[in-house]
């Protein structure tokens, strides 16, 4: 790949790289040397290191002879591995990766090519944020583009689903016990096909003037694919060990996961909802095709002062004002089809 004179190539060892994937004043996501989602700093205040479990993305190649591969779609964790229970549940440390990764940033767009020799396609992502000179608008749209592109290297035709899952952390007020996020009110996940896009539309329970309403949405334009609304409910680890049973064996995803009993420690929140969405192709030998998603969000509500970062008896802290981007946009879906519009 042809890189610009000013692109900076950082490897996937590079742990601290974040590149910020966000429109002006709508906060941002960040995307790390790996090619995983980190530094959700969404949400109104200063977020640096906000950590969302179960949010990824993974693929899945098989030929025709049904030799199938499956794998998160990021660079093996590079550690440190210093934590005292190892890493965080929703980290899913144990499910296979790439063996490398490269990322190179020419702002706005990112661009992370993915190195696994076993198998036998390539993998690319090209994320960014539209952002286009004298056009404020059009520059401050609150979305995440991840367009990942696969080429098919073998010499048989192999068909290839790309699933993204996203944690609803509408509410979210700070982490509890091993990194499980707080949340205020009740998270809730539809899923819905209007205005050019399906998808997983992320909200709560929470009122229209809470400081910590909102909402989220992993959406596509592409029709060809599944979902899951919401990952079992079980305990332990039972909401991830299905969800990767089915799109491993599958490729795709029933929208529809039973609900078990409760949830034990060190484990996914029965409260929690966690969505997926699902592109699958067929990609002819020496083919190329893209599979992309957008991830939008909408918080319109934020402190008038630096909460949590008091300094001179701030007067406006328990003060609650109103984002620009929030009043352009219903929810996250709303700006999810302005940006694919």
């Amino acid at each position: 790949m042809a890189t610009h004179a000013s692109a900076r190539v950082i490897p996937s060892t590079a742990a601290a790289a974040s590149f910020p994937l966000g429109g002006i004043g709508t906060g941002n996501v960040g995307l790390g040397a790996r090619g995983e989602l980190r530094d959700w700093e969404i949400f109104g205040t200063p977020g640096r290191g906000n950590y969302l479990p179960y949010s990824f993305f993974a693929i899945r190649t098989e030929n025709l002879d049904g030799v199938v591969d499956s794998r998160v779609i990021e660079a093996r964790l590079a550690g440190p591995h210093e934590r005292s229970h190892g890493y965080y549940p929703g980290a899913l440390a144990g499910l296979p990766r790439f063996a490398t990764a490269t990322l190179t940033g020419t702002y706005p767009t990112a661009r992370v090519e993915f190195d696994e020799p076993t198998l036998p396609v390539f993998v690319s992502l090209d994320a960014f944020t539209p952002l286009v000179p004298l056009n404020a608008d059009d520059s401050s749209l609150p979305v995440a583009v991840m367009r990942y592109s696969v080429t098919n290297l073998s010499a048989s035709r192999a068909r290839v689903s790309i699933g993204g899952s996203l944690f609803n952390a509408v509410g979210f007020d700070g982490y509890e016990l091993f990194f499980d996020p707080h949340q205020r009110g009740t998270p809730r996940n539809d899923y819905l096909e209007q205005g050019g896009l399906r998808g997983i539309l992320m909200s709560s329970d929470l009122p229209p003037d809470d400081r910590h309403f909102g909402s989220m949405a992993i959406t596509s334009a592409d029709p060809a694919g599944s979902a899951k609304r919401a990952w079992l409910a079980g305990s332990g680890w039972d909401g991830a060990q299905d969800f990767w049973n089915e799109f491993t064996a599958t490729g795709n995803l029933t929208l529809e996961s039973p609900q078990a009993g409760r949830a034990g420690p060190l484990s996914q929140p029965t409260t929690a909802q966690i969505g997926s969405l699902v592109i699958d192709h067929e990609i002819e030998p020496g083919g190329t095709q893209q599979f992309e998603f957008l991830i939008s969000w909408h918080f319109p509500n934020r402190p008038r002062g630096w909460e949590g970062h008091i300094i001179d008896d701030e007067p406006f802290v328990d003060q609650t004002i109103a984002t620009h981007y929030g009043s352009r946009f219903a929810d996250a879906w709303d700006a999810a089809q302005a940006t694919h519009a």
